[in-house]
């Protein structure tokens, strides 16, 4: 691995975990540590944690945080209740997707938005360029650890962990609580489609909280469990189904946006229709889809695969294909290493979530 890379503090404990490191986006991350299948099966039927603390964590705050936050932001945060999060998107002028996000409300007057490691400095330039002067922007991404534990058994051991009851808190919910006597902040949300929790506390506790997880039986998972886990339930990853160069409505991400905020490329979307859209699809035959795979429809090509994969729970390959919005027909061809593999578009999600609503 090139020195360039960087590690979470984590990398000690999940090399002794026997973790399979694979570079991603810019950090040298865990992508199994036995086998993907295994760790999704585990985050399914019990519980499994992953380390996901090169996501950016960015605190916005002051008496003008909701109102300048509105102007930039593609959500309405008006309704947003403290304790309470919701998904985002952060556009250019042009309506591109520049990333997406979860902001909380963690205050009156204090905000946290979870980007994508990748997009974290550039995320966090935009924000500062079009942020209200008097609403401090603070990068606390390096002096955190954040931890997802996922799956039906999350909430029994979290709880257990933190000495709390946290059986009232549902999806999007946000709570404060201790652990080792440090500040922790508990989200009930994830990237998986399971009930679970995104975990953000200091550093070394945050090393003891997944040693106690682990001595606790839940399974360390990677990359590979959470990417074929959020491709069952449809979940889009940027960089491959959102990029600057897509709109939210090439994307079904509709409801994301605002009907009244005239939030950073709102103008942009109103006045282009889009031109492509995001589709399921399975192959009617084992053989596995990979990104950039093109996409056709009577011999004729009329988009690319953005995500794809094999799943215990599909009976071939699957999904999610960027198209032409003019491409009509259920009937699809994905050129998969040389051979036109049949396929079909599929409803998303093609498992349903199990959060607890």
């Amino acid at each position: 691995m090139t020195d360039t890379l960087k590690r979470t503090r984590l990398a000690p404990l999940q090399e002794d975990q026997g973790a399979r490191f694979v570079p991603f986006g810019g950090w040298e991350l865990p992508v199994m540590y036995t086998s993907i299948v295994e760790e999704a099966e585990a985050v399914r039927n019990h519980c499994g944690m992953f380390d996901v603390s090169h996501m950016g964590r960015l605190f916005v705050s002051g008496e003008k945080a909701l109102a300048s936050l509105d102007s930039i932001l593609s959500r309405d945060l008006t309704s947003l209740a403290v304790g309470r999060q919701r998904y985002s998107l952060l556009l250019n002028e042009e309506g591109g997707i520049l990333d997406d996000l979860m902001v909380a409300r963690i205050a009156e007057e204090e905000f946290l938005l979870v980007v994508n490691a990748n997009n974290l400095s550039g995320d966090f330039i935009w924000l500062d360029r079009h942020l209200d002067p008097e609403c401090p922007l603070t990068d606390r991404s390096e002096s955190t650890l954040m931890i997802a534990l996922q799956g039906p058994e999350s909430e029994q051991h979290l709880s257990g962990l933190v000495g709390q009851d946290l059986s009232q808190m549902r999806f999007l919910h946000v709570m404060e609580g201790q652990f080792e006597d440090a500040p922790v902040l508990m989200c009930r949300s994830g990237y998986t489609g399971e009930d679970g929790f995104e975990i953000i506390l200091p550093i070394e506790a945050g090393l003891v909280l997944w040693t106690s997880l682990s001595e606790r039986g839940v399974k360390a998972c990677g990359l590979g469990a959470r990417d074929l886990l959020r491709l069952e339930v449809g979940y889009s990853l940027h960089g491959h189904e959102l990029s600057p160069a897509t709109m939210p409505t090439e994307c079904g991400l509709e409801w994301a946006l605002s009907k009244k905020n005239p939030y950073i490329g709102r103008q942009a979307i109103l006045d282009n229709p889009p031109r492509t859209e995001l589709i399921g699809f399975i192959c009617e035959q084992k053989a596995i889809p990979r990104a950039e795979f093109p996409v056709a429809v009577d011999g004729k090509e009329v988009g690319h695969v953005t995500s794809g994969g094999l799943s215990s729970r599909l009976p071939n390959g699957f999904g999610l294909a960027r198209v032409r919005k003019d491409s009509v027909g259920e009937n699809l061809e994905v050129l998969i290493r040389g051979k036109s593999i049949p396929a079909k578009r599929a409803k998303v999600p093609f498992i349903p979530d199990r959060v607890k609503r």
